[in-house]
């Protein structure tokens, strides 16, 4: 793991990128390196992960509004997505 790739990787080789968010893994297939995965699994517990998808989720912050009322920034879908007629 590490935060550039080795110069001397040989095929099926690995490495774990520390420097994207989320951490990304790697495989060496003769002349370049391939995606595997992204490291986005998630905390059971809510608001106790470190990804950006937990944070957009379980986001618990407020904003304030031009008109001084402040609310929360998580909301349900239903409030939303309002459905209106064509």
């Amino acid at each position: 793991m590490g935060t550039s790739f080795p110069g001397n990787a040989q095929e099926g080789d690995f490495v774990l990128r520390l420097d994207f968010l989320p951490n990304r893994l790697f495989r060496y297939s003769g002349s370049r390196w391939i995606k595997v995965e992204d490291d986005v699994r998630s905390a059971l517990t809510p608001g106790t992960g470190s990804t950006q998808m937990d944070g957009f989720i379980n986001n618990t912050g407020t904003f304030t509004a031009d008109d001084n009322t402040t609310a929360t920034s998580r909301q349900s879908l239903s409030d939303a997505l309002k459905p209106r007629e064509d």
